[in-house]
């Protein structure tokens, strides 16, 4: 027999984590480059974004040159687009920030995959090259304790919304919530697992 799944978040309806999330207008728009496998993953991240930021959407796919949505997105004179992505020449956020945009909303792209898939995202996907990039400075470790991350400062997709998000001010409740929302969701997950095999594959080894 099937689980019933909660039709917002698509999680099974006992570990829905979706009840409490508002969908608040942020200050900013963000638009999230998913990768397939991350779309069809149990644990999506992005989710929790889009049910909580009413101006954040999300585009599949891996190479998005020709994407005509995102096209449109990029070229709207009444955005300022900003890739968040650590690459060569990329600014800290507070930069960002500081600067202001003037009479153009800012628009952030997020790429939504591991860091392998991400980089090929950026790589196949030539529209993002010239795009201003914005980095998040930071020596916090990730809370996605099941997944192995390179080192401090690598975030979920979520907690680089949130990042951002507050950066810019956002509501702060809504930031919480998705926070806590997604500590809900690793939590749910990790006692399915059993905490025995989740101290062997990961509280050991989450770095790698």
């Amino acid at each position: 027999m099937s689980r019933i799944s909660c039709p917002r978040c698509g999680r099974p309806e006992s570990v829905c984590y979706c009840h409490d999330l508002i969908a608040y207008q942020a200050p900013v728009d963000l638009l999230i480059l998913q990768h397939p496998d991350e779309s069809r993953h149990a644990l999506n991240t992005a989710r929790i974004v889009t049910l909580s930021v009413g101006n954040a959407e999300i585009l599949v796919g891996e190479d998005f040159s020709s994407d005509t949505y995102l096209m449109e997105r990029l070229n709207d004179p009444g955005c300022q687009p900003w890739l968040l992505f650590p690459k060569e020449g990329a600014v800290p956020l507070n930069t960002v920030v500081n600067a202001g945009s003037g009479d153009r909303k800012p628009l952030f792209i997020l790429l939504d995959a591991t860091w392998r898939k991400a980089r090929k995202i950026y790589y196949l996907s030539t529209c993002l090259h010239t795009l201003p990039a914005v980095q998040i400075t930071t020596d916090k470790l990730s809370a996605y304790r099941i997944r192995k991350v390179p080192a401090p400062g690598y975030l979920s997709t979520v907690e680089a919304a949130v990042d951002v998000l507050r950066a810019f001010d956002h509501d702060q409740f809504a930031c919480d919530s998705m926070l806590a929302a997604f500590d809900r969701l690793i939590g749910n997950q990790i006692t399915a697992m059993g905490e025995s095999l989740y101290a062997r594959n990961y509280e050991k080894n989450q770095m790698s």
